[in-house]
């Protein structure tokens, strides 16, 4: 019974034994694959830089600061003007023409050798043709074939190896003329001398528009001096609002007087002056924060009672009190004295 009893235990045992060790844990099989090493994606490539267009209004060859040589009509075989211009073109296209004391911007273009440009100045435009060739501009204002078509020379540098054909240049002070004085414009005498009449407040705007069409009265004196030069005077009957600082030179180019100077302190410059059928006429604009208003003139000789409708005219009770008063007496009545005004000229 005890033998029995020690078999069946050891079975036992070994059936134990055999329980406990008959699972087998399995080894993972191995990868052969690599970690991932796929690059992120690309960005965009910058994007390139736009190399900026090369203007096509002008070459190297004309940009830059240019002399004026002469400038003369075409058909003019007696001289030539000497006096002083020049041009300033710039590689946009752009540039300023710097003669009868102005400056004028314009636009150019080159094609080759044909060279075009175009003046703008007080809303007018002029135009030239013309060419480049040998470091010589020649430019012209109209027709080159018209014998009073204006023929411009330019050159760089050192000009004086550029021949002037046809003549030899004028001096300043033409043979005829008095020692020390200046040749006056043929244009000027329509200018010079006193004038009367009226000035109307237009399109007026702001703390001014209680002025809007009124009219008042108003004298002008333009005096040629031995050199040449202009004095002049613009007065009108408001209190206390003088024009200052007025200067008038003449433009032979334009055939224009031109005004500059300043009215309530707003400043204006080169106010084009026009006398037509005996009336002298000129608008001055004038613009503050406050408000704006146009100064339009209307005036005739001293003494001219021949008016005509035209606005701003002076009344016809005004021109039968004005007729036989001197510029003085005007000016006096306006509310100046002798000290605001020059004195005539001697012609």
């Amino acid at each position: 019974m005890r033998k029995l009893f020690v078999i069946l235990l050891a079975i036992c045992m070994m059936l134990s034994m055999a329980a406990c060790g008959g699972g087998k844990t399995e080894t993972p099989e191995p990868t052969n694959a690599p970690a991932s090493t796929a690059a992120p994606a690309k960005a965009d490539p910058p994007a390139k830089t736009e190399t900026p267009a090369k203007p096509t209004s002008g070459g190297a060859d004309a940009a830059g600061e240019w002399t004026g040589v002469y400038c003369k009509f075409v058909g003019d075989t007696d001289g030539v003007t000497d006096e002083p211009f020049r041009l300033v073109l710039n590689a946009d296209g752009s540039g300023t023409h710097y003669r009868d004391d102005l400056e004028i911007s314009v636009k150019w273009t080159l094609s080759g050798a044909d060279f075009a440009m175009t003046e703008s100045f007080l809303g007018a435009t002029n135009d030239y043709t013309g060419t480049l060739e040998d470091g010589v501009l020649h430019l012209y204002n109209g027709d080159k074939n018209d014998d009073l078509t204006y023929e411009y020379v330019y050159g760089r540098g050192d000009v004086s190896g550029i021949e002037v054909p046809h003549a030899e240049p004028v001096q300043s002070g033409s043979a005829g003329d008095e020692p020390g004085s200046a040749p006056e414009a043929a244009g000027l005498a329509a200018y010079r001398g006193d004038w009367n009449g009226a000035v109307g407040f237009r399109q007026c705007t702001g703390k001014y528009e209680y002025l809007d069409n009124e009219n008042v009265g108003a004298l002008a004196r333009f005096a040629v001096q031995p050199d040449g030069s202009i004095a002049a005077f613009i007065g009108l009957d408001v209190e206390d609002t003088p024009i200052m600082d007025l200067t008038a030179t003449y433009s032979d180019f334009w055939e224009k007087l031109l005004l500059s100077g300043k009215w309530i302190n707003v400043p204006f410059e080169n106010i084009a002056a026009e006398v037509e059928n005996g009336t002298l006429k000129f608008v001055i604009p004038i613009s503050k924060e406050a408000g704006s208003l146009y100064l339009v003139f209307n005036l005739r000789r001293l003494g001219d009672t021949g008016w005509t409708d035209e606005d701003p005219k002076l009344s016809e009770k005004n021109v039968e009190y004005t007729k036989d008063m001197t510029f003085g007496e005007l000016a006096e009545l306006l509310g100046y004295d002798f000290l605001d005004y020059p004195a005539p000229d001697e012609d």
